[in-house]
């Protein structure tokens, strides 16, 4: 490829192309040889130069290209400027042009031919469907000429750094043609030059060639185009273009679409936070914990002297690990049983969210409630905040939930133990209530018995007064009777002196007298004994049947005297008076015998009476025993049940209440625990910046012009100058967020040798991020990074464990750039093991280069003819 670039159908080496004209109908000949030496350019290069051999045959030199291409636009060779001498601003230029040139080639693809990076797959020297033949060289196809592409600078600088495209001429200006419908706007479809003051337009070829008056219609190919772009100026005629329908399709079909997508952006990521956070509540019991049980077995001995071995702590775990649990801290959190120091490598690699350690002491605390000592049970639930802040205070109150809980449990237990010992108390006072009622029926019993008593002594009382009053009547009556015998003995005396028959008489009335004086003498005897007390009533009684036999023989012999008396008929009439006074000392005695029969009536109801108080007594007696043994026997009752009634001190009753009221005492323990909220808050907030200022950076400055991809340089040149400068923006804002961390928020700037250079490392990797979301694409892909930002602010689970996300949330949240952001800032600020972080920056790194990679592989792709729009297929 030695030669200068012309026409495409001259540079073929077929003839010249009848659809094909460049603006103006001037060639870059034409002004440097003047119109005397005008060449035709659509003549074949080797009638033009017939020195020169077929471009199939020659090897293209160096350098060759880009000399032609500035002697095109230029009219003057390249001179390399010397060693260590920067070129001249018009030589860099003219390099600029030839190069932009040179990148923006036409090709003729076939129809059913596939092409690979935009390069027509044509073999060198495959004849061209047009005519002519191939350049051997490597990039196959003509070149549009630095004329119809460059222009001077002073006409760059009329442009004013601004780049208007205009898919259809406007009608009545100059060059203007017929109205075509509005090209494509896309990058893929659209023709756009780099020099920003030029606008081109694209129309069909019915403009005659140059010397010729009515132009034949080219052969259109079938699969493909030529496309020439042509600047507008005032002096050219109008750009003639073999049209495809690629180029000029309508993009009204996508504008809707884009709206819509537009639109639909909010409903994306409130629908990302939706269908993130729709699982919770659904199954808490997601969010994984550790047991440790170290709880060892204790023996109770009750009162009665049975024994019951309890082993709380294995009570507790199994509320814990009961799928049935109603328990709030078995409802929230996944128990699992692990050894001590299984679970504290889980705590701090972030398995698990919290450590519930179970001592050994557990159980005898437990017990301790109903001895004289009680003590609370410990119970140590142990987080982390390095792996998330809400868990520590939401664990924290889940423990104080299930210490509350599980004390209160306890509590009724002990209280219905207490309740328990209070209804055997109370039974045994049933019981000693029982004996007391008894004892007071038998008291009441006994008090009836001594009224009874009493009343019988009344009556006996009254009936030995009674007795007393018949007997003094009967004494008195005796003494008449003993005055009226002597009386009668004197009268007898009287007779016996007086009356000599009377012999027998007076022996009889003596034996009368004799006896009636023992009788009479008996009876004062008797009398003064009962007066001096000396007799009882009994005696009395006992001794009255006799004195009334005595005094019934004494009647029966004052009869048989008066018998006697009467009998004596010889008896002197002196003995009259005798014979009355007989009869009156037996109407008297008479009347004593009388007399003495209700008196010995009343001494028997006395002996009744007296023999009815002696048995009532008796019960009295028996009651009075059975009550007194009643009352020691509950006196003893009692004594033993006041004796198993503990006692208890002042400080003892309080520490009882106490232990009673909370039996269970949790310590939360928090590891690596920060107590502000804005420091755990940035720890989400700094990686969130960082994510949006580097959108904003490339909504600012964008990623790759057209002008950048048409450029010599390497692919991989271009991608790094695109980092570069993306990287120090990013890195600026990386600064000034740490100094806003540690002046404002209040972390300590002791960590700012880790919380830098980590906010660095996000800065850059994020920035090549949206590096390949920008060159992949365009503006869509800063769309596409706010619904990733909000997609990874859902997932990964900074603040709150993970595991209250869905399933698919879950799955993606450790993939995510964001989610190790997170951590390792987190763990920064929270002071956590230093392998957190370098976990973190292992996958921000990899992220970093992932990225660098794919944004040289897209910026290859688009480096490419069709990505350049040059080439257009149907």
């Amino acid at each position: 490829m030695g030669q200068r670039p012309e026409r495409h159908g001259a540079l073929h080496g077929g003839p010249a192309d009848p659809g094909l004209a460049v603006a103006g109908g001037h060639h870059p000949d034409q002004r440097r040889h003047g119109a005397a030496g005008r060449r035709d350019p659509r003549a074949p290069i080797a009638a033009r130069h017939p020195g020169r051999p077929p471009a199939s045959d020659r090897r293209p030199r160096p350098g060759a290209r880009l000399r032609a291409a500035h002697r095109g636009r230029c009219g003057e060779p390249t001179r390399r400027p010397p060693r260590g001498r920067a070129p001249s601003r018009r030589g860099d230029d003219c390099r600029r042009a030839a190069a932009r040139a040179d990148r923006i080639r036409l090709a003729l693809v076939p129809a059913g031919r596939p092409s690979r990076r935009g390069r027509p797959l044509r073999r060198p020297g495959q004849p061209c469907p047009r005519g002519g033949e191939l350049p051997s060289h490597r990039r196959e196809g003509a070149f549009l000429p630095a004329a119809a592409r460059g222009a001077s600078r002073r006409r760059r600088r009329a442009g004013n750094g601004r780049r208007r495209i205009r898919a259809r001429p406007r009608p009545g200006r100059r060059g203007g043609g017929a109205a075509l419908p509005r090209a494509a706007p896309h990058r893929h479809d659209r023709p756009v030059s780099d020099d920003p003051p030029h606008r081109h337009r694209i129309e069909r070829a019915d403009l005659p060639p140059l010397g010729q008056t009515s132009p034949p219609r080219p052969p259109q190919p079938k699969g493909g185009a030529l496309v020439s772009l042509t600047p507008r100026s005032s002096s050219s005629t109008t750009a003639v273009v073999a049209t495809s329908p690629s180029v000029l399709a309508a993009p009204k079909r996508r504008r809707p679409l884009a709206l819509v997508a537009l639109i639909a952006v909010p409903l994306i990521v409130v629908g990302l936070f939706a269908g993130a956070l729709a699982a919770v509540g659904q199954d808490d019991s997601r969010i994984p914990a550790a047991i440790v049980n170290s709880d060892e077995l204790i023996t109770q001995t009750a009162a009665d002297g049975t024994e019951t071995q309890v082993l709380a702590g294995r009570l507790l775990v199994t509320a814990l690990t009961g799928t049935d649990s109603d328990d709030p801290a078995a409802s929230t959190f996944d128990w699992q049983i692990s050894s001590a120091d299984d679970a504290a490598a889980k705590l701090k690699s972030g398995d698990v969210y919290a450590v519930l350690t179970i001592p050994s002491t557990f159980s005898k605390s437990i017990t301790s409630l109903s001895s004289d000592d009680p003590v609370r049970a410990q119970l140590t639930l142990e987080t982390d905040d390095a792996h998330g802040y809400v868990t520590g205070p939401l664990t924290d109150a889940v423990g104080d939930g299930l210490a509350a809980i599980f004390g209160d449990q306890i509590s009724q237990q002990y209280i219905s133990g207490l309740l328990g010992g209070t209804a055997t108390l109370g039974s045994a006072l049933t019981d000693a209530s029982g004996g007391a009622t008894q004892l007071a029926d038998g008291a009441t019993a006994l008090g009836a018995g001594l009224g009874t008593l009493q009343s019988g002594a009344a009556a006996a009382a009254t009936g030995a007064q009674t007795f007393t009053d018949g007997l003094s009547d009967y004494t008195d009556g005796v003494d008449q009777l003993s005055s009226g015998i002597g009386e009668l003995s004197s009268g007898l005396d009287q007779l016996s002196s007086s009356s000599s028959g009377l012999q027998q008489l007076p022996a009889g009335v003596s034996q009368y007298t004799g006896g009636v004086s023992q009788s009479a003498q008996g009876l004062a005897q008797l009398l003064a004994a009962y007066q001096a007390g000396q007799l009882t009533d009994a005696q009395v009684v006992a001794s009255l049947p006799a004195i009334s036999a005595g005094l019934d023989q004494l009647a029966a012999g004052g009869s048989s005297l008066v018998a006697g008396a009467q009998g004596a008929a010889s008896v002197q009439s002196a003995i009259g008076g005798i014979a009355d006074g007989a009869d009156q000392l037996a109407d008297g005695a008479e009347q004593l015998s009388d007399g003495s029969a209700p008196l010995v009536s009343g001494a028997q109801r006395i002996t009744d009476g007296i023999g009815q108080l002696a048995s009532g007594a008796g019960q009295s007696a028996s009651g009075a025993d059975s009550l007194a043994a009643g009352a020691t026997t509950l006196a003893s009752g009692l004594s033993d049940g006041a004796a198993q009634i503990p006692t208890y001190t002042d400080e003892q009753k309080t520490q009882a209440a106490d232990v009673a009221s909370s039996p269970i005492t949790l310590t939360a323990v928090r590891s690596n625990e920060v107590s502000e909220i804005p420091q755990i808050v940035s720890t989400l907030l700094v990686p969130a910046g960082l994510w949006i200022g580097a959108l904003a950076v490339f909504l600012a400055f964008g990623a790759l012009s057209r002008r950048v991809l048409a450029s010599t340089a390497s692919s991989g040149r271009i991608a790094l100058r695109t980092l570069a400068r993306a990287a120090v923006l990013a890195a600026g804002q990386a600064v000034l967020l740490v100094l806003l961390l540690h002046a404002v928020i209040g972390v300590p700037w002791g960590s700012i040798g880790a919380t830098l250079p980590f906010a660095l490392l996000i800065a850059v990797v994020f920035s090549a991020i949206h590096a390949l979301l920008s060159v992949a694409f365009g503006r869509w892909g800063l769309i596409v990074s706010l619904v990733l930002l909000a997609l990874q602010l859902t997932a990964t689970g900074g603040l709150y464990p993970i595991e209250l996300l869905s399933k698919p949330f879950q799955t993606i949240s450790p993939l995510l750039p964001v989610t190790s952001a997170v951590n390792g800032m987190q763990a920064i600020v929270t002071g956590a093991d230093a392998s957190a972080v370098f976990a973190a920056c292992t996958g921000l790194i990899l992220w970093g280069l992932f990225s660098a990679l794919l944004v040289v592989v897209v910026v290859s792709r688009r480096r490419s003819a069709r990505a350049l729009g040059i080439v257009a297929t149907a």
